[in-house]
């Protein structure tokens, strides 16, 4: 039986003064890496400061500057980060991005009862993609996400998701081990009326879009194209959760995929925040209702409304999650503190507490706002071990810091050294 002693944490600096966006292999079988890196500007996730394109040949032991990533399109049009995925059966490299619009009220999706001020990043976002088959030296033009068949098009681009309606966000992209291009997405909710859904949150205010979670699946054509359909959307009870976003998939045992999802509860909810899963047996057409993530003993697996990876690994072929898992409940998106990996049983579906793993604890000097839920992640071809690139980051974009404690904003790089 694994446990926690198993997992060993591998910390080194990476970066000074600088956030990793986004990093992954760009060559079908080569050690080449391709990183997006902030390094000037606001040094925190999604930040429209200098972003760099930086290229490794030697699996990261160096690295060389070949462009800059550019967050801003155009004054009000921006993509979001870059997401790259090998397809070594089709000879190519895909790299993924959302592309959406903003407002006034600049990134921030808040509205008003009624959809009253809807912003446009609410109602605006789509997912876009382009090629390589040159290992990331050259890319075909952009292509944006449409369904297949049925009369879709750039505006009515998938089941429920309309362009000037509502928006469809993409996570990390994964290849399934049947070739599917499997790519969780982050839906805000229209209900009866045609409008986005707000539901009241800690602060007693309608004002964030309530969202759900689908999965677009690409399957190629004899002539080497994707074709896409999306599945049917993972929704939640309000009694339970005041929505579920930022999905991520793994393969289980039986045929079936397990999709882990973040959530948030306040005091409209009957459950502290902790993370949901759901499955399904016919490979991500449909999946079941939502429910906590728990432990054999069926206790919750505390986490606040915060990010997460969710991998079956190469190396080992267990199945793990990384996010923020707490001692006991919380009704919010904090503490997001420790940092941790934990294994998933891949017949019960549940996490096994005793390999659980600290990768990042808040230290003395830190704030209690501190943050260590923003990283990007790789695994590693010639260790088969997990990678994350990690700056701190401190909550305080909706709540001041009483503390004001500095941060440290250099990006470090953990190599979760996983048993065999």
């Amino acid at each position: 039986m694994s446990t926690s002693d198993d997992i060993k944490i591998h910390k080194t600096l990476h970066h000074r003064d600088a956030f990793v966006q986004s990093v992954d292999y760009t060559a079908l079988s080569a050690p080449v890496l391709t990183q997006t890196i902030t390094v000037d500007g606001k040094i925190s996730v999604g930040s429209d400061g200098k972003t760099l394109v930086r290229r490794s040949e030697d699996n990261g032991g160096t690295w060389c500057e070949t462009g800059e990533w550019h967050a801003s399109l155009s004054k009000t049009v921006r993509r979001y980060k870059p997401m790259y995925l090998c397809v070594p059966e089709q000879g190519a490299v895909l790299e993924f991005f959302n592309v959406y619009e903003i407002g006034p009220g600049g990134d921030y999706e808040s509205f008003g009862p009624a959809n009253e001020g809807m912003p446009r990043q609410a109602r605006t976002c789509r997912v876009f993609y382009r090629v390589s088959r040159d290992e990331g030296r050259t890319w075909s033009d952009d292509q944006q996400v449409i369904q297949h068949g049925g009369g879709y098009d750039a505006v009515n681009w998938a089941d429920g998701l309309q362009y000037e309606r509502n928006s469809g966000f993409a996570m990390p992209p994964k290849r399934l081990r049947d070739g599917t291009i499997a790519v969780p997405i982050c839906v805000n909710i229209v209900g009866a009326d045609g409008g986005m859904v707000a539901r009241t949150d800690r602060f007693g205010e309608k004002k964030w879009p309530v969202k759900g979670v689908a999965l677009l699946r690409g399957h190629w054509s004899a002539g080497g194209d994707l074709r896409w359909s999306l599945s049917t959307c993972i929704t939640v009870p309000e009694y339970m959760s005041y929505g579920l976003t930022e999905p991520a998939v793994a393969e289980m045992n039986g045929d079936r995929l397990m999709v882990v999802m973040r959530s948030i509860c306040g005091p409209r909810q009957a459950l502290p925040s902790v993370k949901f899963f759901a499955i399904s047996e016919d490979g991500g057409a449909t999946w079941s209702e939502p429910v906590p993530l728990t432990h054999p003993d069926c206790s919750y697996v505390y986490s606040p409304g915060s990010y997460l990876n969710f991998f079956r690994s190469d190396k080992n072929d267990r199945v793990y999650l990384i996010t923020n898992i707490l001692p006991g409940p919380t009704r919010s998106g904090i503490p997001r503190y420790p940092l941790n990996i934990v294994e998933v049983d891949r017949d019960f579906l549940w996490a096994l507490p005793w390999t659980a793993t600290v990768i990042q604890e808040r230290e003395p000097r830190h704030s209690k706002l501190v943050c260590f839920s923003n990283w990007s992640v790789y695994e590693d071809r010639e260790s088969g071990n997990p990678v994350i690139f990690m700056t701190e980051d401190r909550a305080d974009t909706i709540l001041p810091d009483p503390e004001d404690k500095p941060l440290i904003s250099d990006a470090y790089r953990y190599e979760i050294d996983l048993p065999t």
